[in-house]
């Protein structure tokens, strides 16, 4: 399993310029506003001071279905962490709903990519983007994960905070 990469870091040398991808950490998140496959408007503050948040952006995938498959597979461990998984995909809601139709991951509908623009997330093969809230809805951190590697150990360990002090204690708070 390859470890997840911050997206928001600097370079470790000044020749390799590396793109900034997602909201700037420390920022409140920016609103999520589309239809979704529970239908209903799901939003950041929906979830403050309750649960922190993880954002899961696939855009341009080739294969949404096995993403679906690898987020179905690590929500129940986010339920007992207590850490809210969503999904946000570059799909109508009818694409969405048929893609996840055994899912019991909320997903949102992302289809002019509107939501993606306004977290800065780049359309990515085989990448996803991942958006880390906490309880205020800030965000704590961006990683961007390989789809074809194993998304749901990244995920996983993300969720049990394995290596990234950004999401240890999260659920405690």
């Amino acid at each position: 399993m390859s470890d997840p990469q911050p997206a928001n870091s600097q370079p470790m040398a000044a020749s390799s310029p590396r793109a900034i991808i997602g909201p700037p950490l420390g920022s409140l998140a920016p609103s999520l506003g589309g239809p979704s496959t529970v239908h209903q408007t799901l939003e950041p503050e929906r979830f403050a001071a309750r649960v922190p948040v993880v954002l899961v952006f696939g855009n341009g995938l080739d294969d949404p279905a096995a993403v679906v498959a690898q987020l179905e597979s690590v929500h129940a461990e986010f339920g007992h962490a207590r850490v809210q998984l969503l999904a946000v995909f570059d799909l109508t809601i009818g694409e969405l709903l048929a893609a996840t139709q055994d899912s019991n991951v909320p997903f949102i509908a992302d289809p002019d990519r509107r939501i993606a623009d306004e977290y800065v997330i780049p359309v990515g093969r085989d990448r996803v983007t991942v958006v880390v809230l906490d309880l205020d809805s800030v965000v704590v951190d961006v990683l961007e994960l390989n789809v074809v590697g194993d998304l749901a150990g990244a995920l996983g360990a993300l969720v049990r905070a394995g290596g990234k002090p950004a999401v240890a204690g999260l659920a405690d708070r």
